[in-house]
């Protein structure tokens, strides 16, 4: 049976997009047809198609919660406040809770203390009881980009470990930019950023990058990018200057294909979009705990599948990959990595998030 939404499609005027629960009613709107820098336009592809089967558009009466339709990161004015504190006042009025997505790197920063929140980038000793993690919504890699063909890897007694992307001031040119995160790296190893967890950027990965590219227990198959092009939000290229990006894409994706486990740890905001991919094409993350939110906390198993690193604990990250590994031998491994693409496509995939979601605020 459907869930009962109420929501204010009026708001959705001009080039104003529609927040990716509701991208279905509002397909020339949508975030889906940016394909001048999108190289995820299947990501709703499924969600569109069971839309109807997960939520029904009803009244506020009738309703079992109401949805601000824009993401707060694109509405954050005057105009945005007045139209969130209608829907809001609108919501009281009939007793509804009013739910709210936020994107983005940074802490979200709401007008109001009672309405619930889903973002993807929280963090945990900022968070209020009112906030809830969301996944970064991805394409299905397999379907889209291997027809389908997944493929499981053997085990071995030595793991490798993928990384491609941007680590911060790694493989940056000489300048002020690389000094500055320099500093930061600096400054996050010698303990003065504890009490400004939100100001740590790409440090722990840095730090676990130079660990595993120093190992022997496990092979590193680590990229490092340059800041230009760089790996954006949800997995997308920016395309800067003349750069093949189609061809970045593909070796970022072989990148994790070819390897048993895949480095997940944040970067400017505190979440990692590798997690996502990783678990699409059933290879198992190494999260590093910089106090991650993550999607169903205290509902799901998380730990079953993924190599879980306590920030403290990066030094060892390396003896904790190998200790998980040998607990898989044999067909238990290839039952781990089918695991993973399950837990995905049922919880982390646009559909499996959006038909379950309402179960953490239950």
């Amino acid at each position: 049976m459907p869930l009962k939404i109420h929501t204010n499609l009026k708001y959705l005027t001009g080039n104003v997009m529609p927040i990716t629960m509701l991208d279905p009613l509002w397909p020339g709107h949508s975030f889906e047809n940016e394909t001048l820098y999108n190289l995820q336009g299947n990501r709703l592809n499924r969600y569109q198609k069971v839309f109807h089967e997960i939520f029904e558009i009803v009244d506020i009466e009738s309703a079992d919660f109401a949805v601000f339709p824009i993401a707060w990161e694109l509405s954050r004015s005057e105009e945005g406040t007045r139209k969130l504190g209608e829907m809001r006042e609108i919501a009281l009025k009939h007793n509804k809770k009013l739910i709210v997505f936020v994107g983005g790197d940074l802490q979200p920063k709401l007008p109001f203390d009672d309405l619930i929140v889903f973002h993807t980038s929280l963090i945990s000793s900022l968070r209020k009881k009112n906030e809830f993690g969301m996944p970064a919504l991805i394409e299905d890699l397999i379907e889209h980009h291997y027809e389908n063909n997944f493929i499981i890897r053997d085990w071995v007694a030595k793991p490798s470990i993928a990384f491609c992307g941007t680590a911060l001031p790694l493989s940056m040119p000489l300048g002020f930019k690389k000094i500055k995160e320099g500093g930061r790296f600096l400054l996050y190893k010698w303990g003065f950023l504890k009490l400004r967890p939100q100001s740590v950027g790409y440090a722990p990965r840095v730090r676990a990058i130079l660990k595993l590219q120093k190992s022997s227990k496990v092979t590193g198959n680590i990229i490092i990018r340059s800041s230009s092009p760089m790996i954006w939000a949800y997995g997308f290229l920016l395309n800067k200057g003349n750069c093949n990006t189609e061809a970045l894409r593909s070796e970022y994706l072989e990148n994790i294909k070819s390897s048993d486990y895949v480095l997940c740890v944040r970067g400017n905001g505190n979440y990692s979009i590798r997690l996502y991919e990783a678990l699409c094409m059933g290879r198992i993350p190494v999260i590093v705990n910089t106090g991650v939110v993550l999607p169903f906390e205290g509902h799901l198993p998380w730990k079953d599948f993924c190599v879980w690193v306590e920030e403290k604990e990066i030094d060892k990250i390396d003896e904790k990959i190998l200790a998980f590994h040998n607990k898989f031998r044999g067909k238990s491994f290839s039952l781990l990595q089918k695991s993973c693409r399950n837990f995905w496509i049922n919880w982390l995939s646009a559909e499996g998030f959006f038909l379950n979601f309402h179960t953490q605020i239950s």
